[in-house]
C-alpha cells in the first residue's frame, strides 16, 4: 500500500478580518444612533411632562397661599408667553401683578411654549383670600415644540384643576 501523505496547512486566526470589523462597527453605529434618537425623544417628552406638572403645581401653590390667608391677601399667578425669551409663570401676592410682589418665578423648558396665552400676551388668575376661589375659569395650553402634542390645564369657577393631554 502506498502511503499517501497530504499536506494540510493549518493557519491560526489570531485576529479578525477587515470585513468582520467593518460589519461590527456598522452594527454598533446603527445601535448607538437609534439609542441616541430615543434618548433625545425621551428627554423631550419628560421635560414637557414636567412643565405641564409645574403649571398645575404653581396654580395650586397660589391657591393654597390664598386659602391659608398668607399675608392676609389674595394670591395670583401670571402666565407670560414671551416672544423673546422662555415663557414663564410667576406667583404674586395681591389682586394685581406687580414685580415687587412676586414670590416665585418659574420658566418653561426649551421644549415647551404656552399656546394660551398667545405670543406676547399674558393670562392672570387670582384667588380670593381664605376661599381660594379663582377670579375666572381659565385654560392654559402648553405645546411641545419638538414632538407636537399639548396639555390643557384648566381651572373651573370652584377652583378645581384638570390637566388634559392631546396627542399630535
Amino acid at each position: 500500500m502506498k502511503n499517501e501523505c497530504t499536506n494540510f496547512v493549518f493557519r491560526s486566526q489570531f485576529g479578525f478580518t477587515l470585513y468582520e470589523l467593518l460589519i461590527t462597527v456598522s452594527i454598533l453605529a446603527i445601535v448607538v444612533t437609534t439609542a441616541s434618537i430615543n434618548l433625545i425623544g425621551y428627554k423631550s417628552r419628560h421635560s414637557f411632562e414636567l412643565d405641564s406638572e409645574n403649571v398645575v403645581n404653581v396654580i395650586r401653590n397660589a391657591q393654597d397661599r390664598a386659602v391659608l390667608g398668607e399675608d392676609g391677601a389674595s394670591w395670583g399667578v401670571i402666565f407670560v408667553n414671551n416672544e423673546v425669551e422662555s415663557d414663564y409663570m410667576e406667583i404674586f401676592s395681591g389682586s394685581t401683578h406687580v414685580s415687587s410682589s412676586v414670590v416665585l418665578h418659574e420658566a418653561l423648558s426649551s421644549v415647551s411654549n404656552f399656546e394660551t396665552p398667545v405670543d406676547g400676551a399674558s393670562t392672570t388668575i387670582t384667588f380670593s383670600a381664605l376661599s381660594g376661589v379663582p377670579s375666572a375659569s381659565t385654560t392654559i395650553s402648553i405645546i411641545n415644540t419638538l414632538q407636537g402634542g399639548s396639555y390643557d390645564v384648566s381651572i373651573n369657577g370652584q377652583g378645581a384643576i384638570t390637566r388634559t393631554y392631546t396627542a399630535p
